[in-house]
């Protein structure tokens, strides 16, 4: 896969990707809080990072209970935290068998209303940009946390 690497202001990206989707999150009655430090920039292929974004406000689209958040900041190692999370109806979610790519008939009778796709693709743009996914479920929250390296500073790319 080819990657068109560019100096990308991700705290402008994401706020943009939740302006998008702000008719559609309000019309679901998703609360939306965004913690986005300013200025936050990173050296990547904007085009599939707007992907991963947008499949994950999609995530809370079909997912999300009441309130969801997106927290990005920059820690001191450089390194670029993306935490997508919201409310579910769900206590737990087994995190294992969402980033399974499909289920059979008899896994979709089940509450996983999921078919891990969404995530799966999540999961391979941000291994492809040189980052990590990690998904966590408990107490009825629902979390993704992305960790992203600059692109050019990555030891995978």
């Amino acid at each position: 896969m080819s990657l068109d690497l560019s100096r990308v202001n991700l705290s402008a990206l994401v706020q943009q990707e939740l302006f998008n989707a702000f008719d559609s999150l309000t019309a679901q009655s998703v609360t939306v809080d965004p913690r986005i430090q300013a200025g936050v920039e990173i050296t990547t292929d904007q085009t599939m990072m707007s992907r991963v974004i947008q499949n994950l406000i999609g995530n809370w689209l079909k997912y999300a209970e009441e309130s969801a958040w997106v927290d990005l900041h920059q820690g001191e190692d450089g390194r670029v935290h993306l935490d997508f999370g919201n409310k579910t109806k769900d206590v737990a979610v087994d995190v294992d068998r969402l980033m399974e790519r499909f289920q059979t008939e008899d896994q979709s009778r089940t509450k996983i209303r999921s078919t891990g796709l969404g995530l799966s693709i999540v999961d391979s743009l941000v291994d492809s940009l040189g980052g990590s996914m990690r998904l966590e479920s408990a107490n009825g929250i629902f979390s993704i946390h992305l960790l992203l390296s600059d692109a050019l500073q990555s030891n995978e790319l």
